[in-house]
C-alpha cells in the first residue's frame, strides 16, 4: 500500500510474523529501498520473539556495471535466540531432561545462542532465476545452556564440539544456480530443471588446525500439467570433509557441532523443526504436487525422506526419517514463496515401533528452493 512505500514504489516496508510450534514465534519489519543511491540497493530487517529473542540484519547491493547482472553483496547479521533445538545425533541417543520427562519426541532439548557475521559476496548473472556467488564470510558464535525447557544437561553441552568454547571461522564459498523454467509466472508454462550447487572452505583465523571443506547441490524436475498444477521432485545432497589437525592423543579435532549439516526447516524436511537431524552429510528426495486455489496463492501436497549420517558408507534406506504434509504458498515467485505448513514426520523407518506422526508441525514463514 501507499503507506507502506515511497519513492515511487522504490522504498517498502513490510510487517513480518514467523510462527513455528515448537520454538518462539518472531515478529518484525523488513525494509528495503532499491536505488536509494544510484547502482545501490539497501535491506534491512529486525525481529524480536521477546525475552532475548531477537535479530537483525543489514544488506547493501552495489551494482557494478550498467545491465546490472553483477553486483558486490555487504551484509552483516545478528542472531540471539534461547530456543535451538537439539535432538541428538541418532535414536538412542537423546538429551536427558526431554527422555526423563518424556516430552522428547515433541520439543527436543534446548540451548541458547549468540551468533554474529558480516559478509562480502560477488554475485554475477543474477537473473531469469540463475545466479553465481563467490564470497567470505566471518561468522562468531557462543552457546549456553541457559535457555528454555528442557534444557541440554552440563555432561550434554561438553559432548559437543566447540559448545563451551564457541568458535570464530573463516569461510570462502561459490554457489550457483541454473534454472531452465521461465521466471515469469503468468502466461508461461512451469516445465524444466532446476540445478544448485555450493561448495566452501572454512578454517579458523591465526590457526591451521580446525579446517573443512563443505560442498552440496540439489537437482529438481518440473512437469507442468495443466492450469497451473505442477508436479515436481528433487534429490539433494550435502557433506563436510574434515581436513583438521590431530590432537595431542592423535585424535582428529572435531567440526563445530552448530557447522554440522542440517536437516529440517524451511526448505528440507520441513516438517521437521529446524536442525532436528545433524550429521557430516545429509540427503533428501522431495516430491511435491501443487495446484492454483486462487489468485497468487496455491496449494501444495509434499512427501520428502531422507537422514544425516556421519559416515557414508553408514547409507541405509531403512534408517532414514520420512515427511509430508500440506502446504499454502504464494505464487508469485518460482523460487521463493511465503508458505504456511502443517506437516507430519516420523520417527526413524528401522525404530521397533514405527510412527509416522511422531512430529507434528505448524509453520508459517519464507521458503526458498524447491
Amino acid at each position: 500500500s501507499d503507506a507502506l512505500s515511497w519513492d515511487e514504489g522504490r522504498a517498502t516496508i513490510h510487517p513480518m510474523i514467523y510462527m513455528d510450534f515448537g520454538v518462539r514465534p518472531n515478529v518484525g519489519l523488513q525494509f528495503r529501498w532499491k536505488e536509494f543511491a544510484p547502482s545501490h540497493d539497501v535491506r534491512v530487517g529486525a525481529f524480536t520473539g521477546f525475552n532475548d529473542l531477537w535479530a537483525g540484519s543489514f544488506q547493501l547491493d552495489q551494482k557494478l556495471f550498467r545491465d546490472e547482472e553483477t553486483l558486490l553483496r555487504w551484509s552483516m547479521g545478528y542472531v540471539r535466540r534461547p530456543d535451538n533445538v537439539f535432538y541428538g545425533f541418532d535414536p538412542e541417543d537423546r538429551c536427558e531432561d526431554a527422555r526423563q520427562s518424556n516430552d522428547f519426541s515433541e520439543r527436543g532439548c534446548r540451548y541458547r545462542s549468540a551468533i554474529a557475521e558480516g559478509r562480502v559476496a560477488l554475485v554475477t548473472w543474477e537473473r531469469h532465476l540463475n545466479s553465481i556467488r563467490v564470497g567470505s564470510t566471518f561468522r562468531h558464535a557462543r552457546f549456553s545452556t541457559t535457555s528454555d525447557d528442557p534444557r541440554l544437561t552440563s555432561d550434554e553441552a561438553d559432548s559437543l564440539v566447540a559448545f563451551r568454547s564457541g568458535y570464530e571461522i573463516v569461510q570462502t564459498d561459490f554457489a550457483f544456480s541454473l534454472d531452465s523454467r521461465s521466471e515469469e509466472v503468468d502466461f508461461t508454462r512451469g516445465t524444466g530443471v532446476r540445478f544448485e550447487g555450493s561448495g566452501s572452505f572454512t578454517f579458523e583465523p591465526g590457526s591451521t588446525e580446525r579446517r573443512w571443506l563443505r560442498a552440496g547441490g540439489e537437482l529438481a524436475g518440473f512437469y507442468d500439467i495443466g492450469e497451473g498444477q505442477i508436479l515436481s521432485s528433487s534429490l539433494y545432497y550435502e557433506g563436510i570433509g574434515n581436513v583438521s589437525s590431530r590432537d595431542s592423543a592423535g585424535n582428529q579435532i572435531g567440526v563445530p557441532f552448530h557447522e554440522l549439516v542440517g536437516l529440517g526447516g524451511s526448505e528440507q524436511m520441513k516438517s521437521f523443526l529446524r536442525r532436528r537431524l545433524i550429521g557430516m552429510n545429509a540427503w533428501a528426495a522431495n516430491f511435491e504436487y501443487r495446484y492454483p486455489i486462487t489468485w497468487l496463492l496455491d496449494a501444495a501436497l509434499y512427501y520428502s525422506i531422507g537422514n544425516t549420517l556421519d559416515d557414508l558408507t553408514d547409507f541405509d534406506l531403512r534408517r532414514s526419517y520420512m515427511n509430508y504434509g500440506v502446504a499454502l504458498k504464494t505464487s508469485g515467485n518460482r523460487v521463493t514463496a511465503f508458505e504456511a505448513i502443517m506437516g507430519w514426520g516420523s520417527n526413524r523407518l528401522d525404530e521397533p515401533e514405527f510412527i509416522p506422526y511422531d512430529q507434528i508441525r505448524f509453520t508459517i514463514g519464507i521458503n526458498r528452493g524447491f
